[in-house]
């Protein structure tokens, strides 16, 4: 972020964590820097942290007045059966204030390497969605015969086609529902692979291009699965139309009464 710093009583704060994401039960280490050159302290002045839960609750709070050459350390500690969300720290010092969150979540890395391809660039319900998917483990060797299962969640999308760009192809009128569906469920082969092969039917009409996000879990021996997530476009129709309004002359988005107003209307094919 170089969006530059507010100082705050001609003082400098940076508070920062050895990590990004932390589990339930962890510690927190996390380090405040202080930078106080325009508005010296007096030596062992207090530095104050204060940490509440996502829920607001005080978790954690110290007074630390011996810190290096402007770091002061602090090691939040946190509990198996705490909140997860994000935790709001708050540091005190000279008459000003610092904020930091930090992220506690229930989370497992991936142990394999999830890879899914799909032969078309550009997805249509008037056919079949046909890919390969590929599981590796993260050090290079095949996954096999891993239970596999791919899910795709559909919702309305926001683009048009690229050779035309200023048309709206969407249908304000038509209502979308979040749709979910199985796209494969099985087993990797002995070389951790397998093939999608799903024909797309909508359980109600779409207002134009969709959005598909694949969302697909493998699933080790012992229980533990990794996961990955890819999104492509969509289109639910052989054919689309789509309008261009022309700019609007005046205030606002409006245009004249007793004028003839152009539209545009293009016609095309679900490749655009």
């Amino acid at each position: 972020n170089v969006s530059g710093k507010k100082i705050r009583k001609g003082l400098k704060g940076y508070l920062y964590g050895e990590r990004g994401v932390w589990r339930p039960g962890d510690t927190i280490h996390t380090f405040f820097v202080l930078n106080d050159m325009d508005n010296p302290l007096p030596k062992g002045h207090p530095v104050k942290i204060e940490v509440r839960d996502p829920h607001g609750k005080l978790k954690y709070q110290k007074l630390e007045n011996t810190g290096l050459n402007g770091f002061f350390r602090f090691d939040i500690p946190t509990e198996n059966t705490d909140a997860t969300g994000n935790w709001n720290a708050k540091v005190k010092v000279g008459g000003a204030t610092f904020y930091k969150e930090f992220k506690v979540e229930t989370i497992k890395p991936n142990r394999l390497k999830i890879k899914i391809d799909f032969i078309e660039e550009l997805l249509t319900t008037s056919k079949p969605i046909d890919g390969d998917i590929e599981v590796k483990w993260l050090h290079g060797a095949i996954a096999k015969n891993l239970k596999t299962e791919v899910k795709m969640k559909l919702s309305v999308s926001s683009k048009g086609f690229e050779n035309f760009p200023d048309y709206n192809f969407k249908d304000p009128v038509k209502k979308f529902q979040t749709e979910e569906l199985t796209v494969f469920e099985g087993n990797v082969d002995a070389l951790g692979k397998a093939k999608i092969h799903k024909k797309i039917n909508l359980k109600n009409s779409a207002p134009g291009k969709l959005k598909a996000t694949f969302f697909t879990r493998v699933f080790e021996n012992g229980g533990d699965f990794s996961s990955d997530v890819i999104s492509k476009e969509i289109v639910p129709f052989k054919s689309l139309v789509g309008m261009k309004s022309p700019e609007t002359k005046r205030y606002g988005d409006s245009y004249e009464t007793n004028k003839n107003v152009s539209f545009s209307v293009a016609a095309v094919d679900d490749s655009g």
